[in-house]
């Protein structure tokens, strides 16, 4: 999946080049192909956020809670998964389609 994306991308901007050549709008088809590529940076942030979910989750590996043995003061890598997380949500944010709001 990650391939095809980055073959539509290139292909894209590719497009693009042989646009801006000919003095062309190139601004949409730029949008689209960035925004293309943000949503793939979505998916993988969703996917890393949830893998470490899966390790650091004793109710999903065999693992400790937190890769840690004794919880309480030590909190292990709850502080990546948090952090993990929060990126995730912002990644979210962020990946919103901009092309679609017209071209300036």
């Amino acid at each position: 999946m990650a391939s095809t994306r980055l073959r539509y991308i290139r292909a894209s901007l590719s497009v693009s080049k042989q646009l801006a050549r000919r003095c062309d709008l190139i601004g949409p088809c730029v949008l689209q192909a960035l925004d293309y590529l943000a949503i793939g940076v979505h998916e993988l942030a969703s996917m890393s956020e949830r893998r470490l979910e899966r390790l650091v989750n004793p109710a999903y590996s065999d693992l400790p809670a937190f890769l840690v043995e004794n919880g309480g003061l030590n909190s292990g890598f709850m502080l990546a998964h948090c952090t993990a997380a929060s990126l995730g949500s912002w990644v979210n944010f962020i990946a919103a389609p901009t092309s679609d709001r017209g071209f300036v």
